[in-house]
């Protein structure tokens, strides 16, 4: 009953804490975390229930692939959040672009005028 409660209130509290996220980054990141510390939390269940004699082997191969499962997902978020940087550069210079060719733009014209 207790680890239902305890489950229940850590995803209310993932719940909480995803709502307040305002950029991408920290959504990743939040994510990641949670991703591990479930990993975590698997691989400490599972060497409590597969605790008999022989079980050594599957413990160690879940436990191989957990962490393989976790250094997949780390590598996916990384790739993210080098996607965000990449997409977010290019706008930012768009904009410079795009703002100087418009300033540039209404000089020319004002120019223009006053001839």
């Amino acid at each position: 009953m207790e680890t239902i409660r305890s489950t229940l209130d850590e995803a209310l509290d993932l719940s909480r804490k995803t709502v307040s996220v305002k950029e991408p980054q920290e959504w990743w990141t939040l994510q990641s975390n949670q991703f591990a510390l479930a990993a975590k939390k698997a691989q400490a269940c599972n060497r409590q229930l597969l605790a008999p004699a022989g079980s050594v082997p599957v413990v160690t191969a879940l436990d191989s692939a957990l962490t393989v499962a976790n250094m997949l997902y780390q590598t996916l978020q990384q790739a993210g959040q080098q996607a965000v940087e990449v997409t977010r550069a290019n706008f930012d210079l768009a904009a410079s672009v795009a703002s100087k060719s418009g300033k540039r733009a209404i000089e020319l014209t004002t120019q223009a005028v006053k001839r």
